[in-house]
This record gives C-alpha cells, sequence and structure tokens, in this order.
C-alpha cells in the first residue's frame, strides 16, 4: 500500500518529488502492510532537495572550483539528492509491542521509563508510584521514586531508575490520591507492562551462531582438509 498515495487521496492533492525542465513526478514512495493502515498518521514528501537551487548540491558542474572546494556545498540536508526523501509519521500507544516485552536499556544501572498518565482528573499532589515484579534481589541498592505531580490533568512524567538488574518484569505504574492523611489509589491511571531491562553499556557482547546442517558438513569438510 503506498502510504503518500492513500494520504493524498485524503487531502485531495496530488504529491510529487522531484522536477525537472518544468515537469514534476514522483520518484520516492513508502509501502506500508494493510496492519499499518489504522496506524498512518501522515505520510509526504520532504521537499528538502528538489525546490532548492543545484548550487547547493554535491555537484561541482558551473561552480568556481579552482581551490578544490565547492563554496556552495554544506553538510546539510538540503540538497543532498535531486529528487525528496518520503517520510511517514505513525501512532502507536506507549508500550505496544505485539505482545513483546519493552526493551529498556540500563546505563550503570540507571533507567528512565516513561509514565503517560492519560486521566484528565489527575490532580496536582497526586503521587506516582513505580513498581517492579519480581521484587529486584538487592533492593538496598535499588532506588524506586515516587514523584508527586506538579499539575493538573494528563501528563506525561519520568521514573529515574536505580539499581534493577538484568532481567524481565512486569512494571505496574500507578496513581494515588491524598487526602484527609488517606490515600486511595486511582485504578484508571493505572499501567501494567512487560519489559526486558538490558545492559546498554555491558562489555561483553552476546552472540548466537546458528549452523545449518550445509554449514556443519562445510566445516567438517575443512577441518578434515586441513587436518588429515
Amino acid at each position: 500500500m503506498n502510504a503518500v498515495a492513500m494520504k493524498d487521496a485524503e487531502k485531495m492533492q496530488s504529491s510529487w518529488s522531484y522536477s525537472y525542465n518544468d515537469e514534476i513526478g514522483s520518484l520516492d514512495h513508502v509501502l506500508i502492510t494493510p496492519s499499518l493502515k489504522e496506524k498512518l498518521l501522515d505520510a509526504t514528501d520532504w521537499h528538502i532537495n528538489s525546490v532548492e537551487s543545484p548550487l547547493f548540491d554535491y555537484s561541482n558542474k558551473y561552480k568556481d572550483t579552482t581551490w578544490g572546494n565547492n563554496p556552495f556545498y554544506a553538510e546539510t540536508p538540503y540538497r543532498s539528492s535531486d529528487h525528496d526523501p518520503a517520510i511517514i509519521a505513525l501512532s502507536y500507544e506507549y508500550g505496544e509491542t505485539d505482545g513483546q516485552p519493552v526493551v529498556i536499556a540500563a546505563k550503570s544501572g540507571r533507567m528512565e521509563i516513561a509514565y503517560p498518565i492519560r486521566f484528565a482528573n489527575a490532580k496536582k499532589g497526586d503521587i506516582a508510584s513505580i513498581t517492579f515484579s519480581p521484587t529486584p534481589k538487592d533492593m538496598d541498592k535499588v532506588i524506586l521514586p515516587q514523584i508527586t505531580l506538579s499539575k493538573d490533568g494528563e501528563q506525561t512524567i519520568f521514573f529515574d531508575v536505580n539499581g534493577v538488574e538484568s532481567g524481565r518484569y512486569t512494571v505496574t505504574m500507578s496513581l494515588t490520591r491524598v487526602s484527609n492523611e488517606k490515600s486511595t489509589p486511582i485504578e484508571d491511571a493505572t499501567m501494567t507492562m512487560e519489559v526486558d531491562v538490558v545492559k546498554r553499556d555491558s562489555l561483553t557482547p552476546e552472540i548466537t551462531i546458528h549452523h545449518t546442517m550445509a554449514q556443519a558438513v562445510a566445516v567438517q569438510r575443512v577441518y578434515w582438509a586441513c587436518c588429515h
């Protein structure tokens, strides 16, 4: 499915990605599968090349390059080609991974986890919390902060989590309202997701090698040729 053509039909327009001798046309396309159709927000041609003067492109033609420099060239996205790229915007729910865990990279044991609060009645003073299950082994080294909301309404906050070891966890983020010394969980604001915590700064790469039968036979033949 041609994403740009789909959006052109909605907007009742015709996109183009190049111009030559006073004519325009399209060389660049983005194809999507039917499963992405409902997630497509927009698709268009990014006019960073075709509408720019050829003076700014990589060619030295008709330019004074006596000293080996192209005085007009700049290493920017503009006029990096003679036609325009196509770009698209897709919409996913936070944590949407088609049933797979969300991968969170920790650097030196620290990670930042976003909590999108889609609860219109959230109030300044509500307390946001985060928990991991199973409970991390060495809780003395783990910091799971609580954040007090500084404003009303929908918002996104970030938990600065420290000390959680690599592994798979169920992360629950929740909101609690405190009034008259009583804490009341706000069920509509609770969010749960499966995550894989990995080390971003690991010095030990994990390498998995899969051999087909043909590769195994080839290796065996090389061994016999070299060593027998």
